[in-house]
């Protein structure tokens, strides 16, 4: 589960709040951009589209990356509605697929229930909260629209 939050100073949080709806409205906008990210990660096999090798393609090793066989996990991504809590808004991007922990962290696990091995570590969230060009893009967004707020602009 990612969280993604604004944290700032309360006279600012303050007159932003003045603007019914206006934060929750870009905190999901936030949201939906990274639950985006998170089933391209799944789409490209469980990498980040920059963690790609070669001509865009996954590493030669098949164990490095989620294998996409139902897509009940891509399809299980969601974000949740925006908290505000002591001038903070968040919103979490995740899912409650149960096997979803074992492929982000890695970690021993049993297949078909009787043979114990060791999972390798196959994030899929990770990457996208990550992902610099995306924290820059959300930064800028982010930004841009909390000045547009302050000023009065629609």
């Amino acid at each position: 589960m990612a969280v993604i939050e604004i944290r700032g100073d309360k006279a600012l949080i303050a007159q932003l709040q003045r603007v019914p709806g206006e934060l929750s409205k870009l905190m999901l906008r936030v949201g939906d951009l990274y639950e985006r990210e998170v089933k391209k990660n799944l789409s490209n096999r469980g990498r980040a589209s920059n963690a790609l090798g070669p001509r865009g393609r996954p590493p030669r090793n098949p164990t490095a990356w989620l294998r996409v066989q139902t897509g009940r996990l891509r399809n299980s991504i969601t974000r949740s509605a925006v908290r505000e809590s002591a001038g903070r808004y968040q919103v979490t991007v995740g899912t409650n697929v149960v096997y979803a922990r074992i492929h982000e962290f890695g970690g021993p696990a049993m297949a078909w229930g009787k043979h114990p091995f060791v999972m390798r570590k196959r994030a899929f969230l990770a990457p996208a909260v990550e992902d610099k060009s995306l924290q820059a893009y959300v930064a800028g967004m982010v930004g841009s629209r909390l000045v547009a707020i302050v000023r009065g602009s629609p």
